[in-house]
């Protein structure tokens, strides 16, 4: 019995001494209030905007079914990469030779927003003295560059996708919108000279290889025309075995002699058609057409 008095009477409130109680102190209680209603209004009017803009890359291999391996038509062969791949570019862009460039490229280093030393707060110098944070001035500029690029910088893969999103923020508008554009050229111009590089490397592996092939088909091409020779296979025109063409000329030569033949054995039975009927050879056409006859005629 005695546990439930003690749990009935924490429970029990009176909330006409409540409320009495706080009517003697609406005075105090309204200043705090207009206290922490000023303080955080001025904090909001000293807070400077902060902007944040984002691009995204599509990561490809850029490989096509010629450059593939053997069985093209497999599906373990695709060229698209998995999520390690793309992880792995992730790194890449947020590497240090990235960012370097990227912060030279833009001046980072001649912005106060990238530089810890140029505004300190008053927070961070309390800290500095009584040594629970490092002093900014004892680390070199560029890294103090780079740690508040990262701390700006955010870069991660959409899930379930090859894409990569590219997110920076600053107080500068412009600012924000260049960053993630120069991270993502810079980012591309080193994986096109890398693939430069890897076909250069290609190339300079197959010139002996190409040199060897050409010394071979050279020696092949001379075998072929001395098996040509011995075995009188040579071409002539039209890309046609020599004895072929000579076959091809006596044929044609021969239709050409055949034809005549038959010409003047025409002429000759038509001579004797005229002389069998006792009519006058002048008028037959070859002797009408004799340059001899028509001098005569004219005479």
């Amino acid at each position: 019995m005695t546990r439930i008095e003690n749990a009935t009477n924490d429970v029990d409130v009176d909330l006409g001494r409540l409320f009495e109680s706080l009517a003697r102190e609406w005075r105090r209680i309204l200043i705090v209030a207009l206290v922490i209603t000023g303080i955080a209004f001025i904090l909001a009017w000293l807070a400077k905007p902060l902007y944040r803009a984002e691009t995204r890359i599509l990561i490809e291999t850029g490989e096509s079914i010629f450059t593939r391996p053997q069985d093209t038509n497999n599906e373990s062969n695709s060229p698209s990469l998995d999520a390690e791949g793309v992880a792995s570019q992730v790194e890449v862009i947020l590497s240090t030779n990235v960012l370097k460039q990227v912060a030279q490229q833009l001046n980072l280093a001649g912005r106060d927003e990238f530089d810890d030393i140029a505004n300190p707060s008053l927070l961070d110098w309390v800290m500095v003295v009584a040594g629970l944070k490092a002093d900014p001035s004892e680390i070199p500029a560029d890294e103090r560059v780079l740690k508040k690029f990262r701390e700006k910088l955010n870069v991660y893969r959409v899930e379930n996708s090859r894409v990569i999103v590219i997110e920076f923020s600053s107080r500068d508008p412009k600012l924000a919108a260049e960053v993630p554009n120069a991270i993502a050229k810079v980012y591309l111009q080193a994986q096109s000279d890398a693939k430069l590089a890897s076909n250069a490397d290609a190339t300079a592996w197959l010139e002996p290889e190409i040199a060897d092939l050409s010394a071979r088909v050279k020696q092949a091409e001379a075998k072929v025309a001395a098996f040509r020779s011995q075995s009188d296979l040579l071409i002539g025109q039209n890309n046609a075995v020599l004895a072929t063409q000579q076959l091809s000329e006596i044929s044609s030569e021969l239709n050409r002699v055949r034809a005549n033949r038959a010409s003047a054995d025409a002429r000759a039975q038509s001579v004797r058609n005229v002389l069998a009927s006792g009519a006058s050879l002048d008028a037959l056409p070859d002797v009408l057409a004799s340059p001899l006859i028509q001098r005569l005629r004219e005479r």
